[in-house]
């Protein structure tokens, strides 16, 4: 089932219980995002429940698990493999970020994908959040 123009249900859904859904406003980003960039974008993680948030590392406040039965996070990147160089991905999270505004979201850029969240959208608020793990290239 289609939850926004370029993503169906599945694609945030939990690999561990199956579980699914997205805030409407995290799709809608997403979609934006989508558009813009041209080609295809693939949702890495979705609705985590807490036993593969575990499994992944994920803090026990995370966005990825489900509050209202939804998620108000997802981590996407491109779905060619052969995109997901520095470059790309840093256009990939500029793009998201500068779509997104002014919502308060949190964005992470990372290697080979990115982060999402609608933070300011869950009870109660969270500020706005900007961080990287990203392997910054030395210049000179």
């Amino acid at each position: 089932m289609r939850v926004g123009k370029w993503f169906n249900e599945r694609e945030f859904m939990c690999p561990c219980c199956g579980k699914t859904g997205a805030h409407p406003r995290l799709v809608e980003i997403l979609d934006l995002v989508r558009e813009k960039v041209g080609v295809g974008i693939r949702i890495t993680s979705g609705l985590r429940c807490k036993k593969h948030n575990a499994e992944v590392g994920g803090r026990s406040s995370s966005l990825h698990l489900p509050r209202d039965g939804i998620t108000h996070a997802a981590d996407f990147t491109y779905a060619a493999p052969s995109s997901k160089g520095q470059l790309n991905i840093t256009r990939l999270y500029m793009l998201a970020e500068s779509l997104a505004r002014p919502t308060d979201i949190g964005i992470g850029l990372y290697p080979t994908w990115v982060h999402l969240d609608v933070r300011g959208l869950v009870t109660p608020p969270m500020k706005p959040a900007r961080w990287d793990k990203f392997p910054w290239p030395r210049l000179g």
